[in-house]
């Protein structure tokens, strides 16, 4: 870490205002059309940022001491420069995360990115372990064998340390969600659950007569969490997310502009994803922090609010980074 990048972290710490995490949608080009997908911030081709703008933009972050970025898309994998794109990061000494359907990453990405310093690892996506819910999901009831066969594939080649699942709750997969934390779990696997973002769409909100299902499912992941060290969320995530789900406000306060800030294909910079404005711009580092956001619950910002805002995730996250350090040296 370089002397801002430590400055940064220090000051967000004590005062919550400084970015320290960067998503970075690099394309919003994707070979699915998820049903659960609001990807509303369609960005074109051709004005996706070229390999040297790329290269602005992490001169850029660096000078601000961003820390750690997460690229996105879309499915990042759609860009046959992904591997390039972390090179430059990595040389900046900025850690590099990349979210993905599993779809698009071959062999020989995978070594290639396992090569580079600072390439933390994969987040994928896996919603569905059965053809009725891979219907619903993806439309296609078969894809969610293809994915399966994927994570395997993958989790042969990468330490499982660098390797993370992540799993929309909505009502469209709750029955199974037991299933997939026991295969992430058997796996020896992380995982991460998010709920479902319904942005007013009635057919994603749970209806009063699940909300015990909720409260079972929810109450079973703090109890996993609390006994094992797969599960990626903090205990006050998952029960923020039993809330969200049945539809209450948080009232956790949002640090968008303050803690992390979000990047579009078009290198547009602005706080959070849904603030955007599509047009080319000169970077810029007047970031205008969202005020409380009772409709988000979006991992990427919240967990790093409770990181940084409340000591018992704070100890929670510290005490799973220690053990799966030493996981991997024993």
């Amino acid at each position: 870490m370089n002397y801002k990048q430590i400055f940064n972290l220090i000051s967000s710490l004590l005062f919550q205002n400084k970015p320290v995490y960067a998503h970075y949608a690099v394309t919003h080009r994707c070979n699915l059309q998820c049903t659960i997908c609001d990807n509303n911030c369609i960005c074109p081709k051709d004005r996706e940022l070229t390999l040297a703008e790329i290269e602005g933009l992490a001169d850029f972050l660096k000078q601000k001491g961003i820390g750690f970025i997460s690229l996105s898309g879309g499915d990042p994998f759609i860009r046959t420069d992904i591997t390039d794109i972390v090179k430059i990061f990595s040389k900046k000494g900025i850690k590099t995360q990349i979210l993905s359907n599993t779809l698009n990453i071959t062999d020989i990405q995978i070594k290639q990115l396992l090569k580079i310093r600072h390439f933390y690892g994969f987040s994928l996506s896996l919603h569905s372990l059965s053809e009725e819910t891979s219907l619903k999901f993806y439309n296609d009831k078969d894809l969610f064998k293809e994915i399966i066969g994927n994570i395997n594939r993958i989790s042969k080649l990468v330490k499982k340390n660098k390797i993370l699942l992540n799993t929309v709750i909505s009502p469209l997969n709750i029955n199974e969600i037991y299933d997939i934390a026991k295969f992430a779990k058997s796996n020896n696997l992380k995982i991460s659950f998010l709920p479902i973002e319904h942005n007013n769409n009635e057919s994603f909100k749970f209806k009063k007569t699940d909300f015990y299902k909720i409260d079972q499912l929810y109450d079973f992941l703090i109890i996993e969490n609390k006994k094992n060290n797969y599960i990626f969320n903090s205990s006050q995530f998952l029960e923020m997310s039993r809330q969200y789900q049945k539809g209450l406000c948080s009232s956790q306060y949002c640090h968008a502009g303050k803690l992390y800030i979000s990047i579009n294909p078009d290198g547009n910079i602005a706080s959070c994803h849904k603030y955007h404005t599509h047009s080319r711009k000169n970077f810029n580092d007047t970031l205008i922090a969202c005020e409380k956001c009772s409709d988000c619950m979006r991992p990427c910002w919240i967990e790093i609010s409770n990181f940084f805002t409340n000591k018992k995730s704070f100890f929670e996250r510290i005490k799973k980074q220690l053990i799966n350090y030493f996981n991997t040296i024993f």
